[in-house]
């Protein structure tokens, strides 16, 4: 009832129908559907946080002046003028929205669902009836089951990361299972099931903890898929979003390329960190709280990933890399002097943590489901290339070791040049990043919508013409609640109200974003 009341046109006391642009009975139906859906004697309290969340996002959103957080995006920058009488908006130009956008809702020609694989052999049966009627409806459809990254963060139990990790894997291999049995049956599974997305808290969810969950989709997916002579299922990882420094964003970009799980057609979720000028970023936040632990990864992939990208580290920036490795493996359990003291020899940390890394990646299927206590070969887990993990683990660090303040001056040359790099690097391989104004904005605590120069313009520089491929994307539309248009309207207000760019410039990226979209989605046309 309480959501009805906010969404549709309810009865004032002691009137008709009221009209939903009469700006007096909205508070009184606010009010009135608060006090609906926070009843004292509601038992569920799903539709209360439901509520909560939408007021929460839809207010962060109208604080920025984007626009009324009662009405949908585009279809309010559509008809507001018109319908208010050309006031009221709280969008300098809204009449210009109006022209520049068009007067049509957007022409959805293929749609991606996303869900859990929690009842794997249902949703792939399901996912096979949806796509045949969505031929039926002259719009593709897909099923693209999503792996979580989260593990609770309120959960300090280190054997919570194995036991997460272990879990996405049993998913995966229930869902190969479904998938097998439908092929088996004839039924062409692979049509329906279009892609793998991975999405959720990359902090305590990290990459190198999902990998072997993805690989076994991949290894035991791209067989079928040639069986069935159709193109292999896509992946979509979410990275880069949600980070405490800088680096570690920029990091997390990097890792679908550099652990090897990305190929040509994949896509990367927001890239966050791509668009969020370095300068600007160090400004804001002197120092930046954060585990010994990311730290030392965050030095390692920039020492060991620099020269891949192309960027020269200077002898200063080499030398004060290796001696903050040092001091943090030592901090972290990982390194000792060469007489067992609590200093580290020059040198050997920096060893030590690049060896962890490398064993971090090099973890398997039976290495993750033995470290949460399911394997069956645990003296793999003993391995060489693996002793710097149990060594991590032994030290009582796993979970990341000791908080630390780390400045962000002294890194600040060096993340200008990786970030360039990297933008380079991705519009070189054209990975098409999926970008949501709102949610990008809720979470990455950016001052509008689509606050990220680089993602505005159609080269990287001035002087280099590369671009990077964009398109617009809901993330998670129930969680922000948020719809296609509403990421249009955002990406519009952002780059033309907040942004003062032209709105003729706006309406050519939108439409090449959309058009991007098109290229780059993982549904089939039908009779392919």
């Amino acid at each position: 009832e309480g959501l009805r009341l906010l969404t549709e046109a309810a009865p004032l006391p002691g009137e008709g129908h009221g009209d939903l642009q009469d700006q007096a009975a909205e508070p009184w139906r606010l009010t009135h559907a608060l006090r609906e859906i926070l009843r004292e004697d509601e038992s569920d309290s799903t539709v209360q946080r439901a509520v909560a969340q939408l007021l929460r996002a839809r207010a962060a959103l109208h604080r920025r002046l984007v626009m009324d957080p009662g009405k949908a995006g585009l279809r309010a920058f559509r008809e507001g003028p018109e319908a208010a009488g050309g006031a009221a908006l709280p969008l300098p130009g809204a009449k210009q929205v109006h022209v520049h956008m068009g007067a049509r809702h957007l022409d959805v020609r293929a749609t991606e669902l996303r869900s859990a694989p929690t009842k794997p052999e249902e949703q792939v049966k399901h996912a096979i009836l949806s796509e045949r009627h969505g031929h039926v409806a002259a719009a593709e459809t897909g099923w693209v089951p999503h792996l979580s990254r989260t593990v609770r963060r309120d959960d300090t139990d280190p054997g919570a990361r194995w036991a997460h990790g272990a879990r996405a894997l049993a998913q995966a291999d229930a869902l190969v299972a479904a998938v097998q049995a439908a092929h088996d049956r004839g039924e062409r599974p692979l049509r329906a099931l279009r892609g793998v997305d991975l999405a959720g808290d990359e902090r305590t969810g990290p990459l190198w903890l999902m990998r072997p969950a993805l690989r076994r989709l991949r290894e035991a997916l791209d067989p079928i898929a040639a069986a069935e002579r159709l193109p292999a299922p896509g992946l979509t990882v979410h990275c880069g979003e949600d980070f405490a420094h800088l680096l570690s964003g920029l990091r997390a970009v990097h890792e679908p390329l550099r652990c090897g799980l990305w190929r040509q057609g994949d896509r990367l979720g927001h890239a966050l960190a791509l668009g969020v000028e370095p300068g600007r970023w160090a400004r804001d936040r002197r120092t930046v709280p954060m585990r010994a632990l990311q730290r030392a990864l965050d030095l390692v992939w920039a020492r060991e990933t620099a020269g891949r990208l192309g960027v020269a580290l200077t002898g200063g920036e080499l030398l004060r890399l290796d001696q903050e490795l040092d001091a943090l493996a030592g901090a972290l359990g990982l390194a000792r002097d060469g007489q067992g003291g609590p200093g580290v020899d020059p040198g050997e940390g920096v060893k030590a943590l690049v060896a962890l890394d490398h064993a971090l990646w090099e973890l398997s299927a039976e290495d993750l489901r033995g470290m949460a206590g399911q394997g069956t070969q645990e003296p793999s887990l003993r391995r060489a290339e693996l002793a710097p993990l149990h060594a991590l683990i032994e030290s009582g660090h796993i979970d990341g070791g000791r908080w630390i303040e780390v400045a962000t001056g002294p890194d600040l040359p060096l993340i200008e040049r990786l970030s360039s790099a990297l933008a380079r690097e991705l519009a070189d391989r054209q990975v098409l990043i999926e970008l949501c104004p709102s949610s990008n904005m809720l979470i990455g605590a950016l001052h509008a919508p689509l606050d990220q120069q680089r993602l505005w313009t159609r080269g990287l520089s001035a002087d280099d013409l590369r671009a990077l491929p964009l398109c617009l994307s809901a993330d998670d539309p129930m969680a922000f609640c948020t719809t296609i248009e509403d990421e249009v309207a955002y990406a519009w207000a952002g780059m033309v109200v907040a942004g003062g760019l032209p709105a003729a410039w706006a309406r050519g990226w939108i439409d090449e974003a959309l058009s991007a979209a098109w290229r780059g989605r993982f549904t089939l046309p039908a009779g392919a």
